[in-house]
């Protein structure tokens, strides 16, 4: 049988801090660095880059997606 904090753990990370990390890293830190060329090439960028680091073709295309709208909004 699994350990439940091990679980509860594995959950906060997998489901809340990852995505908040994602995003402090993707949307402040390399958005706003490349933006500095122009906002279209820091959003593109930053999107592929996103989809890139999920490493396989489905989650770059959804990544790549979400990764233009988030940086829209």
């Amino acid at each position: 049988s699994e350990n439940p904090r091990l679980l509860i753990l594995t959950l906060l990370y997998t489901c809340i801090i990852a995505p908040i990390t994602e995003e402090f890293l993707f949307r402040g830190f390399v958005l706003k660095n490349l933006s500095k060329v122009s906002q279209r090439f820091g959003i593109f960028s930053s999107a592929i880059l996103f989809g890139l680091m999920h490493a396989n073709l489905y989650q770059f295309i959804l990544g790549f997606i979400l990764g233009i709208f988030l940086a829209n909004v």
